[in-house]
């Protein structure tokens, strides 16, 4: 089922990510040197997690806009402490 074929009916709500997901997704984003990505997932009737793709420029307004989550703050932050990390080592 696309999920967009009635976008105006979808509704957002925060879920904490599984230790074990998470854990699979930080081995992931080390195994490949990214910092970021933008990763989909669709979650079956019984809870289980599916890892659909990994996007190194998803978009995510209308989730931030829908939940509060400050997720533009957030890459931002990483985007700085990356850029002061690079600049301390003179690189």
């Amino acid at each position: 089922m696309d999920w967009r074929a009635d976008f105006t009916a979808l509704r957002y709500r925060l879920i904490d990510t599984p230790p074990e997901i998470e854990k699979g997704l930080r081995r992931y984003l080390d195994t490949l040197g990214l910092g970021y990505a933008a990763v989909d997932f669709a979650i079956d009737a019984d809870g289980r997690w599916c890892f659909l793709e990994s996007n190194s420029s998803g978009q995510y307004r209308w989730l931030e806009a829908q939940t509060g989550a400050p997720l533009t703050a957030a890459l931002a932050d990483l985007l700085t402490s990356q850029r002061n990390a690079h600049d301390e080592h003179g690189h």
